[in-house]
Order: C-alpha cells, then sequence, then structure tokens
C-alpha cells in the first residue's frame, strides 16, 4: 500500500468516526459527549505470556487508558487467563470490556460483540447488550487509526530486540522502549543517565508491565508490593507508579548505604547490586573485603571478594558476615549484565538527554 492510499483510508475512517460521532438517536441528537462519561469501566487484557504477548499487553493497557481520557471515564486494568470465562464475565459486570486475541475459539466466548481488529489478531469485547456502547469504542479505534495516533502506538511496542546484538550490528534507535520520557523523568531524580535505568528496566523485565517473579515482584522494575505500599505506591501494573516506586528505592539504597567517598562507577554498581540481592547481603560481602585486606569502596575488589561469600569454613571463622552464606554468581551476573546494556544503550541512541 503506497503512502497516499493510506492516507486516503484514514480520511475515509476518520469522517466515518466523525459521522458516527453526530449520529441522531431517535430523530434527535443525544447531547451526550460519551455513553462512559464518569463512569469507572473493569477492563480485563488476556494476550498471552510470551514476551511479544506481554509487549501487547502493555500497549493495550495505554489504549485503555487513551480510551478513558478521550470518554471522560477512568478505568480499572487486570490481567486474566485464557481460561476466563469472558462472556460470563462480562454478562454479569464483573468486566465491561476484554482485550482477546481473535485467534481463539469464538465459541468460548459466545454472547459478546467484537469491536474492530486493530491489527488483525487483537479486539476489544463487550457484552452484546451493549452494542451502542461499542460503538463508541469503534469510533475511538476509528480515530485513532485516521489520524496515525494507532500506528505510532503500534510501533511504540514493537521494541522486542536485543540490545547487545543490535549495538554490534551498529543500529542506530531514536526510542529504547514504549516508557522512554518516564525513564528520562525518574533517571533525572538520580541524576542518572536516562539510559543506565533504561538497561536496568530491560534487565528485570524486557519492557513488559505484566511481568512478575516467583518471589511476586511486579512489572517494569520488578517491586515487591511490600516495598511499593512502604513508599506509597499501589498500583504497580501502571508504568509511571512503578517506575517512580522501584527509583524511590534505588534513591533511598544509593543515598543510606553508598553515600559519600565512593566513585560514581563504583557507587551505581554497588547499588544495582543492592537492588538485586539486598542491602544486607552487600553489606555482608563489603565487611568480608575488608577483613580481607581489600577496599570495601571498589566493586571490583568486593566483586571478586563475593565467591569467598560461598566458604562456610571462612565464614565460620570472622565475624563480620550477618546473614550467613551468600552464593552470589546471580547478583554478579546481574551487575554485568546491566553495565553490558547500560554500554549497548549508549550506542543504539547515542542522545544522552
Amino acid at each position: 500500500m503506497t503512502e497516499r492510499s493510506a492516507r486516503i483510508i484514514r480520511l475515509i475512517l476518520c469522517l466515518v468516526a466523525m459521522l458516527t460521532l453526530w449520529r441522531p438517536h431517535n430523530g434527535k441528537r443525544s447531547g451526550r459527549e460519551s455513553a462512559f462519561e464518569g463512569r469507572e469501566l473493569r477492563c480485563a487484557i488476556s494476550t498471552g505470556k510470551n514476551l511479544r504477548a506481554s509487549l501487547k499487553y502493555g500497549l493495550h493497557y495505554e489504549m485503555l487508558q487513551d480510551f478513558a481520557d478521550r470518554n471522560c471515564c477512568s478505568v480499572v486494568i487486570c490481567e486474566i487467563n485464557d481460561s476466563t470465562d469472558y462472556a460470563d464475565s462480562l454478562k454479569h459486570g464483573a468486566f465491561d470490556i476484554v482485550a482477546v486475541r481473535t485467534d481463539m475459539d469464538s465459541s468460548a466466548i459466545d454472547g459478546v460483540t467484537y469491536s474492530w481488529s486493530y491489527d488483525g489478531s487483537h479486539a476489544f469485547i463487550m457484552s452484546r447488550k451493549n452494542q451502542n456502547e461499542m460503538r463508541y469504542l469503534n469510533r475511538w479505534l476509528a480515530c485513532l487509526a485516521a489520524n496515525g495516533e494507532l500506528d505510532t502506538m503500534t510501533d511504540m511496542f514493537s521494541v522486542n530486540y536485543d540490545p547487545v546484538k543490535k549495538a554490534a550490528e551498529g543500529v542506530r534507535l531514536r526510542r529504547l522502549s514504549p516508557y522512554d520520557q518516564i525513564i528520562r523523568k525518574y533517571a533525572a531524580t538520580l541524576g542518572w543517565d536516562w539510559r543506565l535505568l533504561a538497561a536496568l528496566i530491560y534487565q528485570e523485565s524486557k519492557f513488559t508491565i505484566n511481568n512478575v517473579s516467583p518471589r511476586g515482584a511486579v512489572g517494569l522494575m520488578q517491586v515487591m508490593p511490600s516495598t511499593a505500599r512502604r513508599y506509597g505506591f499501589e498500583n504497580l501494573l501502571d508504568p509511571e507508579e512503578n517506575i517512580k516506586a522501584g527509583t524511590t528505592n534505588i534513591r533511598r539504597i544509593r543515598d543510606k548505604y553508598f553515600n559519600g567517598d565512593f566513585e560514581e562507577a563504583d557507587r551505581d554498581c554497588f547499588t544495582l547490586a543492592a537492588y538485586n540481592a539486598g542491602v544486607g547481603r552487600i553489606s555482608d560481602c563489603r565487611k568480608l573485603a575488608g577483613h580481607l585486606g581489600r577496599n570495601d569502596r571498589s566493586w571490583e575488589d568486593v566483586r571478586a571478594t563475593i565467591p569467598h561469600m560461598r566458604d562456610d569454613e571462612l565464614l565460620d571463622t570472622t565475624d563480620v558476615v550477618s546473614h550467613g552464606h551468600f552464593n552470589g554468581s546471580e547478583t554478579i551476573a546481574y551487575v554485568d549484565s546491566v553495565m553490558e546494556l547500560y554500554d549497548a544503550f549508549c550506542i543504539i541512541c547515542p542522545d544522552r538527554h
């Protein structure tokens, strides 16, 4: 399809959307801006569990937030699996809107009405009794498509790539993730290069908001709910709230435990290590490094000490370690990986600001 053809199709969609907006009701204009105005909509997303599907989850989350903004309502969004009885949930009002894959068995979701499928494989569904409300939702999708915003949003969530490989290939990108603007904002509160925070987030979640670890850590920065509550945050599915909670925790760790006479690079590595393993574990590693005559403010010296945290005989003969045996190999790999990703992001996106 040529660019000219695409513009014509968008224009047609926009005209259709405008006509739908002013469609008379019982021969008169309804006078209502939206069928959803002032409501709180209960929404659910089911897209699968692989990386591409998780990125689609983030896209649908942003789309639903956009829909709420444009229709003067609010949304409460949760994740559900494919075995959920969507039709029953919609029928009984547990959900108002559900985002699903259109390749699913249609008999499993009988009694619902589909929106226009914006990409041919996903759609929003509502109870069949809400056909009028579905017209509003389709109009919104048509407007997004007509003005190019849908293409922009879809492109933002097509970030399934290997940064290290891309950097080695000399690839240059203007955007690292769908959340660059938020990452820049909160990296500034840390005094970090935003690409370092992007590297941490990629390491934790590959920019997927519905990532949940076996320990229960949630979202982009894999924040524990108990940690979030300590700082007054609740909705860890929300990208900005998750990043704000994560960076608040990072700032506390760095300023409380690694303040003072540290080189900047060492402070960053210690902070990353503590974010991964906990302050207590890294404090033990630093104490043991000092006990062994090494510089406890040098990440390289402490990194070289971490394997000794597996030496039970050594630990039994010292009284400097408070938390016992520590494997530590995962933490070393974590810091190495984040810094490698940071180097890759600096090559891929040279714009520090």
